[in-house]
């Protein structure tokens, strides 16, 4: 009788003989899948990017990604806003003497990109591709006379690799990003613009 009342409360438990009735997840000695729960992370960061035309500016934005079920809730989708602003002053000759011209640039950048999470629960990674667009503003000083200030927005195409330290619900990170800016055809900013950017940012997993 015994005997018959434990094989029950093996089938009702949905145990295996073998198993322990206490046991969850995959039987002892098998791998466990590497999962994420689905949840909203919020992040500032603050860094600084480098063009080859010589830009060194300080950049600051906010990041919201959230992570979808898609790969085992690796896959998310990640929305950003940024700034950064570039003041530059040269002293060229005209006419015969020296004028000074002043320049200043501000990039207002908006993307949406999918991201791709990985690593060990201690020490995340992610990655993201994206774009989105940029308003731009460019305006010019010659010798103390201000031109008229130009605006408009630009097509932005980037990609990202962070890595951090998972701290509870929050987890410090480094991240380094590619990110290319169209052409404003402004008369005081022109040409494309290409950036590497290198930020620490603190992402608090806040659903």
């Amino acid at each position: 009788m015994r005997s018959r009342v434990g094989i029950l409360a093996l089938v009702v438990l949905g145990a295996t003989p073998g198993a322990s009735l206490g046991q969850t997840g995959p039987a002892a000695g098998g791998a466990a899948p590497v999962t994420h729960a689905r949840r909203l992370a919020l992040a500032p960061k603050l860094g600084v990017a480098w063009s080859p035309g010589g830009m060194r500016p300080l950049t600051v934005a906010a990041e919201a990604t959230w992570q979808t079920a898609l790969a085992d809730g690796r896959v998310g989708l990640a929305l950003e806003v940024g700034s950064y602003a570039h003041h530059r002053t040269d002293s060229v000759l005209l006419s015969g003497r020296a004028v000074e011209i002043s320049g200043d640039a501000q990039y207002v950048p908006i993307l949406l990109s999918v991201a791709w999470r990985d690593g060990t629960e201690g020490w995340p990674m992610w990655g993201t591709v994206g774009g989105g667009a940029a308003h731009v503003e460019g305006d010019v000083t010659v010798a103390g006379s201000d031109a008229p200030p130009e605006a408009g927005w630009v097509p932005v195409v980037h990609a990202s690799m962070a890595w951090g330290l998972r701290l509870g619900d929050a987890t410090p990170f480094a991240e380094v990003r590619v990110a290319w800016h169209g052409d404003p055809g402004f008369a005081s900013l022109g040409g494309s613009l290409t950036t590497v950017g290198l930020a620490l940012g603190f992402r608090y997993d806040a659903l």
